[in-house]
């Protein structure tokens, strides 16, 4: 990384009205240099886009786990309090498990 941000200073400090042969970069060396800028955005950006979707991923499966098991708390149950203390519970459960992640 060091050598990229000592050859990206010696870009920014090249003269746009002087010709490359005079500002010390060659048209390899530039197209390496833009070439190593534009990848490493790219990678930053690809791993921004990944994080979210495996966050938001995440945060779906949580959902459709809690939409199956109201669905099967609300027709297994024989008597409403039961319902209501496995709801309690699977609440409390929720908490904890996003507290701890």
């Amino acid at each position: 990384m060091d050598e990229t941000g000592s050859e990206l200073s010696a870009v920014a400090n090249v003269n746009p009205e002087q010709p490359i042969r005079e500002s010390g970069l060659s048209g390899e060396k530039t197209l390496s240099l833009i070439s190593r800028l534009l990848d490493s955005k790219l990678y930053r950006k690809f791993s921004e886009s990944k994080r979210g979707l495996e966050q938001k991923e995440l945060a779906t499966n949580t959902q459709i786990k809690k939409l199956k098991t109201e669905a099967k708390a609300s027709s297994s149950f024989q008597f409403k309090g039961n319902k209501l203390q496995f709801e309690f519970n699977s609440s409390l459960l929720d908490s904890i498990n996003s507290a701890s992640t």
